[in-house]
């Protein structure tokens, strides 16, 4: 019975934390932890992202957790320090200040 009472409170915090993190993506770039640590997730050309990439990130970010977070694990072991969800929208994050100096 608790299952069932807990199953509709899961579903409404899990849609409403992924379009936290869509839509903040999708319209600036960076999240409000994002923008107090000046990094920003922008397109592989530089560009801001898309929504469908900002979807992809997130679920790719849902991906990346499932074999124990060896997903964000490659963002240290990789040279372009791009984790699996960024591979898989097509996206990377920077520091705002590598924006500004182009």
């Amino acid at each position: 019975m608790l299952l069932d009472l807990a199953t509709p409170y899961f579903l409404v915090f899990f849609a409403l934390c992924f379009g936290y993190f869509t839509l903040f993506h999708y319209l600036s770039g960076q999240t409000p932890g994002k923008m107090l640590f000046d990094v920003r997730v922008e397109g592989v050309e530089q560009t801001g992202i898309t929504l469908a990439q900002a979807f992809l990130r997130c679920a790719g970010g849902l991906i990346a957790l499932l074999p124990a977070g060896l997903g964000f694990l490659s963002i240290v072991l990789d040279e372009e320090q791009r984790g699996w969800n960024d591979r898989l929208a097509g996206c990377r994050v920077v520091m705002v200040e590598e924006l500004e100096g182009d």
